[in-house]
């Protein structure tokens, strides 16, 4: 049997991922191609949201036509609902190399962190530090 070389992992998540080429990743994000006074566009992460690449705005229009409802309802596109959730959270976890229950998703960064701030605030101390990234 050949011995075949396979990325070190841990945990699912790659140690030495190989490199990001933007150019190849480039055109799979439709807002990217747009040009504004001639040059292209340039977008900052912020609040205002991030680029999506063709294949989450298509997946997402799909839903929207097909499936939105309410999470645990009785209804067949509830039902429809709480798997695409329940799906998405094993897609997150393989990729971070986490368990389903640990992923939480939310509107987006901004509205997550400030339940947890509240929650870390309750439990801090004169002279506790917090390091973040």
């Amino acid at each position: 049997m050949p011995v075949v070389d396979a990325p070190a992992t841990t945990g699912g998540v790659l140690l030495d991922p190989p490199p990001l080429d933007p150019t190849a990743i480039r055109p799979r994000f439709p807002a990217l191609a747009r040009e504004v006074a001639g040059g292209p566009a340039v977008y900052f992460d912020g609040p205002a949201g991030s680029q999506l690449p063709a294949s989450v705005i298509a997946a997402t229009v799909d839903y929207m036509e097909r499936s939105n409802a309410n999470i645990e309802g009785a209804f067949a596109t509830s039902v429809e609902t709480d798997a695409l959730i329940e799906r998405a959270r094993a897609a997150a976890a393989d990729l971070l190399g986490a368990a389903p229950d640990e992923i939480v998703f939310g509107q987006h960064t901004t509205t997550l962190n400030v339940p947890v701030a509240h929650a870390l605030a309750r439990t801090l101390a004169p002279g506790d530090e917090i390091v973040t990234t």
